[in-house]
């Protein structure tokens, strides 16, 4: 994400590149805490006015990422990454992947049945299990991440809360 700080904010930090894994539900209450107003309600994601003059502020290490099936069905999937590793549960077959981001940007070596990072793994899985338990058992039972053959749309607030 490419933000651009006002002037007088966080001078001594423009034009760094912050490792920090943000995601897009971090926007609105970015923009409300800049405008300096409430959200009305908790929202899923962060302000990021406080990496600005402090970026070593206490912040998430990860982010979760999801895709329903839309286009095609191996689009359905959820994903943790920290922007150095990222680690991607295949919904519709129960398959995973792993990358390194570092040594591989562009995902082109999935390390998910490299022997050598098997622990690696197991700790994305599990975080990826762990985010995802408190939707259903479709989703994560006795904390195993569940193949999920057919679209599931989740959300807090559909339908209708």
């Amino acid at each position: 994400m490419i933000v651009r700080w006002p002037n007088g904010y966080g001078e001594e930090n423009r034009g760094k590149v912050l490792r920090n894994p943000v995601k897009i539900r971090d926007v609105l209450p970015t923009l409300l805490d800049a405008a300096g107003v409430s959200a009305p309600r908790p929202l899923d994601g962060t302000s990021l006015l406080n990496l600005a003059p402090n970026p070593k502020a206490e912040w998430r290490e990860w982010i979760d990422l999801e895709h329903d099936v839309c286009y095609a069905a191996s689009n359905h999937r959820n994903a943790t990454a920290d922007g150095r590793r990222k680690y991607i549960f295949h919904a519709m077959t129960g398959g995973e992947q792993f990358f390194d981001l570092e040594s591989d940007p562009y995902e082109q070596r999935d390390l998910a049945r490299d022997a050598g990072k098997s622990a690696e793994v197991a700790v994305w899985r599990e975080r990826l299990a762990g985010y995802l338990a408190v939707r259903a058992p479709a989703w994560v039972l006795y904390g195993k991440l569940q193949a999920r053959p057919k679209s599931q749309l989740h959300s807090p607030n559909y339908p209708g809360k």
